[in-house]
């Protein structure tokens, strides 16, 4: 079956375009970079609210998704809130709202096929290019022993890319 070309929508605005460039950019910078990645994590979040806002549509009914995202977030605080030992435990709640809510955006947003795979390819750019830097450091760092990815920084977490 082919799709048929539709007109452009009056939703169809740049900041809806620009909406989705910072969610690619996001997803390219995710293993690479620690600065950009909360930059654009906080510009994705404003620039998606702004639309959302103007065209007073949050993505549908709540579902058993939206509570289960929720309960996850929540969880963090919680377990951050009984630690038993204090170090840094309120920043890994911050880093589960942060990754959690990029996942509830997007399980929230109307977007178009080709958006999808341009974030499935954004991803996979960016991990390879995370991956080819890392082989770079660990071939001419002598003391580095184990692959790890710029931004991810701990070898365990590298592994999951």
């Amino acid at each position: 079956m082919t799709e048929i070309a539709q007109p452009v929508s009056p939703r169809t605005s740049t900041t809806q375009r620009v909406e989705q460039g910072v969610l690619l950019a996001l997803a390219f910078v995710l293993p690479l970079f620690e600065a950009p990645k909360n930059l654009l994590w906080i510009a994705f979040v404003t620039i998606w609210i702004w639309n959302r806002s103007r065209a007073r549509d949050f993505g549908g009914r709540w579902d058993a998704w939206d509570t289960l995202i929720a309960l996850w977030i929540a969880s963090g605080y919680v377990v951050a809130a009984f630690a038993g030992i204090r170090y840094e435990e309120w920043p890994a709640a911050n880093d589960i709202l942060r990754y959690a809510s990029v996942l509830w955006l997007l399980k929230r947003s109307p977007y178009p096929s080709r958006v999808w795979v341009g974030l499935l390819v954004a991803i996979a750019l960016g991990t390879t290019v995370a991956l080819v830097w890392g082989y770079a450091t660990l071939h001419f760092d002598a003391a580095r022993v184990h692959l790890g990815l710029k931004s991810v920084g701990h070898v365990n977490h590298s592994a999951i890319y």
